[in-house]
């Protein structure tokens, strides 16, 4: 019963660590780390825009509690609280959701901080033996929370970092198993600036980078016997560890000095795991695998995959089997578009787009998205939904809301600022 039970629980899990239209051929290589819950991005505005918001030129502060810690020091006092809620893969299971509380504030013009708290409901899931039998049921659950620290030169340079907290109840006390926990770092850069074009025309522009959820590997077992052996020998597990690279542009247009504009957004972001990809492995004639004397698998392509976290982030550049193709691949591109308007530094309205590419071989996401926002005296509401390309894709139906509230006490009760 407990094999069964064992044997249970991993199908479970290649169920819940589904990376939408995942489902590829044996052949391709696709990297599948676990709290995935990581890589849903809950910063609602970038969510309307293709996901992409490793830089910014200050007007989205937020976006530094998700993306790049060093987002949050954008050289003028402010505070700030978000809140957001994101049904998740509905099409797939109905009870899946995320939600996302933040705070940060700017103390001066060149120190922030922020907490960042997230939470991954996985709904409930109930356990039966071959017969239909209930052996037991769980509901996976998966949070972060996150301190983080920004510092600002006066030249519009930046530098963030954040420690974070993983708890990750994926697969309860059956079975052997345990929930992981973990300590992980984010690293951020960013430079942001402002150039005058005209009386009436100013040209923002921001190049940002960052590494998330650098640390060790992650475990979900304990200890057990060798008998379980021949069905899955149990080892760590690399987490979501991700680089993002990008560069935004953002035009103003002055319609009554700074405080009423026109502005439009242009972001480009490149992102990788820095997870190692999954060799190609030599089959005998017949198709099975070949295996060492040590029970290890031999592999025809690529590198070994069972390396420590650090050397596994190294090697993620270089071990694709298809070598610098493949590699190239694993490439995620991100495009996101925005246009606003601001009234008096008090009221704006926003109209957000993206398009989002992930290759067919490493996971297969393509999608666009549309996004709104509107903010009246530093309450904000913002909305992303999520428009597949294919049709019956998981994504499908993915709408996400957060409500935001800033306070600039550099300019008063003027929160619109770029």
């Amino acid at each position: 019963m407990k094999k069964l039970l064992l044997l249970s629980l991993l199908v479970f899990l290649s169920i819940i660590s589904y990376n939408p239209t995942q489902a590829q051929s044996n052949d391709l290589n696709v990297i599948s780390p676990q709290a995935v819950f990581l890589g849903i991005v809950t910063d609602i505005p970038s969510s309307g825009k293709a996901w992409a918001g490793v830089s910014n030129t200050g007007f989205y502060q937020n976006a530094g509690l998700y993306h790049n810690p060093a987002l949050l020091a954008i050289g003028r006092p402010y505070i700030s609280a978000k809140v957001s809620h994101s049904p998740w893969l509905r099409a797939f299971i109905s009870d899946l959701y995320i939600i996302n509380a933040g705070i940060a504030a700017e103390i001066n013009k060149r120190h922030a901080v922020g907490f960042d708290y997230t939470g991954f409901n996985r709904g409930e899931i109930t356990f039966t033996d071959p017969i239909g039998i209930p052996i037991g049921s769980h509901k996976p659950y998966e949070q972060s929370m996150s301190l983080r620290y920004a510092y600002r030169t006066l030249r519009g340079f930046a530098i963030g970092t954040s420690l974070k907290y993983i708890h990750s109840d994926v697969y309860g006390e059956l079975g052997g198993f345990k929930a992981g926990q973990i300590l992980l770092a984010d690293l951020g850069l960013n430079y942001a600036n402002r150039t005058i074009l005209d009386t009436i025309v100013d040209m923002g522009y921001s190049i940002g980078f960052s590494v998330l959820n650098a640390g060790n590997k992650i475990s979900y077992f304990e200890p057990v016997d060798d008998r379980y052996n021949f069905i899955y020998t149990p080892q760590d597990e690399f987490v979501h560890t991700e680089l993002k690279l990008g560069f935004m542009i953002s035009p103003r247009i002055k319609l009554k000095g700074d405080s009423t504009y026109i502005a439009g957004d242009f972001n480009y972001e490149m992102a990788k795991l820095l997870v190692p990809t999954p060799p190609s492995y030599q089959l005998d004639s017949i198709g099975n695998i070949v295996y060492n004397p040590d029970g290890s698998p031999v592999i025809a392509e690529g590198y070994d995959p069972n390396v420590n976290a650090f050397q596994g982030m190294l090697q993620s550049f270089y071990d694709a089997p298809g070598g610098a193709q493949e590699e190239i691949r694993e490439l995620i591109h991100k495009i996101g578009l925005e246009g606003r308007f601001v009234y008096k530094n008090q009221l704006f309205a926003a109209l957000r787009g993206g398009y989002f590419h992930e290759d067919y071989s490493k996971g297969n996401r393509k999608f666009f998205t549309i996004g709104l926002g509107v903010g009246f005296m530093g309450f904000e509401i913002n909305t992303s939904y999520l428009i597949p390309t294919e049709s019956n894709h998981p994504l499908r139906n993915t709408l996400m809301t957060g409500v935001t509230y800033k306070y600039n006490f550099g300019g008063g009760k003027r929160p619109y600022q770029e």
